[in-house]
């Protein structure tokens, strides 16, 4: 199973790495040990401004981390950078770091993947699609990927991995020439060789349709098979390749709904969203069938603001995180959701909900599997589930939270 990390504006993420949990906010790197104990922390302030972290990987060792931050220019302010920052994980140590200008507008890394030594980081500069490559011993620059899809606004907002290739997620914005009309967004994925930056093969949907939003949520690689998830003129929407040749396979669209998150893994693909109740899909990878779907709902609440917001597969599991509405007192107030399914059924088997103390919202923003590694083999019993998210208080104030559960 790859993973990958997206963007996060208003998504603290979270990636358990071995026993060691670590948690990215703004501006600063937490780490902790198993028992909760801190055991370093970087508070990275470049001018005086607002620095953002907004994704994370840990992998042999290091931490990197992906975002941006302003770099003082005297005698005026310089804009915002794209930033990634590379750490020792046992000590905290930062290594090295890399801050990248485009001149003339806003810069900015959303996400970020380490595969076989490389680094990569996706995002945005000065309006364009923007990849870039790493040493990740030394943080030299390998190469780069500036992309202007049709002179507007373009944007990478995840990264998927397979050994050989990486696959960027993102959104593209075409001209119109309807008076005042700022452009229509599309769907665009694109595949590079992981080594030299050559792009190997793109996609674009829906180029075809004058008047559409689309937004890029999240790729998963499974094998062979690429799948990206997002929205699209109000639709959930799931998209698989070939992904060797780029070849469109199959694709999902489900109406008055929206994406969030993917995951696949032994051909099974789980995508979860919003606007039917907190919604899991799952399908073949293969033909794009539709094998199970849940569509859930707490007592008492509506379906119109219930939102699964994470996935993460283990062990013959499926493991969703998110947020249902309640309907305990006045208000449209939200619990922090946890359910889980078998993988292969979407049978249910257990759930966690809680509305804190203030009962109001309170969100499962990210999941992820620490424990032996997820196989058939492995007993479920030994792996661990972990949820990152926040709590809102009586006084309205927002709290991280991290649950920690028995799969």
């Amino acid at each position: 199973m790859k993973r990958r990390f997206g963007d996060g504006t208003q998504v603290i993420r979270l990636l358990i790495w071995v026993v060691t949990a670590l948690v990215l906010s703004i501006g600063t790197l937490y780490v902790w040990a198993a028992g909760g104990d801190l055991l370093w922390e970087d508070e990275l302030d470049l001018a005086g401004n607002a620095d953002e972290a907004r994704a994370i990987v840990a992998a042999q060792g290091r931490v990197y981390i992906a975002g941006s931050g302003i770099q003082p220019a005297p005698p005026v302010m310089s804009s915002r950078n794209f930033l990634v920052r590379a750490y020792d994980g046992k000590t905290g140590k930062p290594l090295w770091q890399d801050l990248f200008d485009v001149a003339g507008g806003f810069d900015a890394a959303t996400a970020i993947a380490e595969e076989t030594g490389r680094v990569y980081a996706a995002g945005t500069a000065n309006g364009d699609f923007l990849v870039r490559a790493y040493d990740g011993k030394t943080g030299k620059p390998l190469w780069q990927d500036l992309f202007d899809f049709a002179g507007r606004f373009d944007s990478a907002t995840a990264i998927g991995v397979d050994g050989k290739r990486i696959y960027v997620l993102g959104i593209g914005t075409v001209r119109d020439q309807r008076p005042g009309d700022q452009g229509n967004r599309v769907f665009l994925t694109r595949a590079y060789d992981g080594k030299t930056g050559k792009l190997v093969w793109q996609d674009v949907f829906d180029h075809t349709i004058q008047t559409q939003t689309s937004e890029a949520a999240a790729i998963a690689v499974d094998g062979r098979r690429v799948y990206a998830t997002g929205n699209h003129n109000g639709k959930f929407l799931v998209r698989a390749y070939d992904g060797e040749s780029g070849a469109f396979l199959w694709q999902d669209l489900l109406d008055n709904a929206q994406a969030n998150a993917i995951e696949a893994e032994r051909g099974l693909v789980f995508a979860v969203g919003g606007g039917h109740g907190f919604l899991v899909r799952a399908y073949s990878g293969n033909t794009g069938a539709l094998l199970w779907q849940d569509s859930f709902t707490l007592a008492g609440g509506g379906s119109g603001s219930d939102l699964a917001r994470a996935v993460s597969v283990g062990g013959g599991r499926v493991y969703v995180g998110g947020l249902s509405t309640n309907g305990i007192g006045p208000g449209d107030n939200q619990d922090f959701l946890v359910r889980a399914y078998d993988a292969e059924n979407g049978a249910f088997l257990w759930q966690d909900n809680f509305h804190g103390i203030g009962n109001r919202t309170n969100i499962a923003l990210a999941t992820d599997l620490g424990g032996p590694v997820a196989s058939p083999s492995v007993n479920v019993r030994g792996i661990r589930l972990y949820v990152a998210g926040f709590i809102t208080s009586a006084a309205h104030n927002t709290d991280f939270v991290v649950h920690a559960y028995d799969g």
